[in-house]
């Protein structure tokens, strides 16, 4: 039975380290998700912060869609 138990523990440790390690992961990926709809002060004054509702920059997305052509690398893609 004690080998049952330390199989459980064992799992739950694994899962643990697995979870904390995919936040470690993602985090880069919301933070500049949550920075895309910032100002350029805003990015710098307060990176760590999520966007005020108030103060979205959402017109801007496109033109980053264009500047980094975008639309012509997922074309080549299909």
């Amino acid at each position: 039975m004690s080998k049952a138990r330390s199989s459980v523990a064992r799992s739950g440790f694994v899962h643990l380290a697995l979870g904390g390690y995919t936040l470690l992961a993602l985090f880069p990926i919301f933070l500049v998700v949550a920075n895309s709809f910032k100002t350029r002060a805003g990015i710098f004054s307060a990176p760590l912060q999520l966007p005020e509702c108030g103060h979205l920059q959402l017109d801007r997305l496109p033109d980053g869609a264009e500047a980094g052509r975008l639309s012509s690398a997922i074309s080549r893609t299909a």
